[in-house]
């Protein structure tokens, strides 16, 4: 059986991920339905492929080197962005070795039961 504490921990964690969850799905705004929403809409004219030296059309993965160094805090790769995944992997680190140590207080407590 597990303890009130890591009980709580579980609880906790639940309602957290739970109000997380909530706030994104609230946040996004879906499109509005309409009669033909699920109808295909035929192409009029058929596609024109435009390609220039200088545009990167078809390249998926940018060659190393090509993109813009970052200009703000919070632009791809910048300071803040490398602090947010720092925080992440510290805060799942800190619930590893909580829920850990929680098994190995109730382990010594119980020293019968072996699950």
């Amino acid at each position: 059986m597990i303890g009130v504490r890591v009980a709580r921990k579980l609880v906790l964690c639940a309602l957290a991920l739970g109000l997380v969850g909530t706030v994104g799905l609230a946040t996004t705004t879906p499109e509005p339905l309409t009669a033909n929403a699920f109808a295909q809409e035929q192409p009029t004219e058929a596609p024109v492929e435009i390609r220039d030296a200088d545009s990167p059309v078809g390249e998926i993965i940018p060659r190393p080197n090509s993109g813009v160094a970052p200009q703000n805090p919070g632009d791809r790769g910048g300071a803040l962005q490398f602090l947010i995944l720092g925080l992440m992997l510290g805060f799942m680190a800190i619930a590893f070795f909580s829920v850990r140590r929680a098994m190995k207080k109730a382990r010594a407590a119980n020293p019968g039961i072996d699950s």
